[in-house]
């Protein structure tokens, strides 16, 4: 495991979401109610970043493929993608995991819910982008 890690970690900055949840859950109890909050949020960003994670691999993945393909890049930084990917997909399992801990069903929906929020973000940023330029026009 320790080997695909670095190969992430290669590929992907330090998972900063998924250490800030490890130190509160070491910090905080979920039994305790402002624990349980605390801890669930963590665990939200930590799937926001697994999201981030996966939609760029799906975007990159097939160029990357077709590059190996064509030889303009080596097969080593395929394998990097690869390894990052089964890295994420075990985190994101792990995420399944502990989403259950704190409310059953959770672990069903919390990917879904991640990628809700960030459609809302992109959407938000898209408004506020467009409201800036017309105010440029202005």
């Amino acid at each position: 495991m320790a080997a695909v890690q670095n190969a992430a970690a290669a590929y992907f900055p330090e998972h900063i979401a998924r250490l800030q949840y490890d130190e509160l859950t070491e910090m905080y109890s979920p039994e305790d109610e402002h624990g349980l909050k605390l801890l669930s949020i963590a665990l939200m960003r930590r799937a926001l970043v697994d999201v981030q994670r996966l939609i760029m691999i799906r975007d990159e993945k097939p160029s990357l493929q077709n590059l190996v393909k064509t030889g303009v890049l080596g097969e080593n930084m395929l394998s990097l993608i690869l390894k990052a990917e089964k890295e994420l997909e075990a985190e994101m399992v792990e995420v399944v995991e502990e989403a259950e801990v704190y409310r059953t069903g959770w672990g069903k929906s919390i990917f879904q819910e991640a990628s809700n929020l960030l459609q809302q973000q992109a959407q938000a940023q898209a408004m506020a982008a467009a409201k800036a330029a017309a105010n440029k026009e202005v």
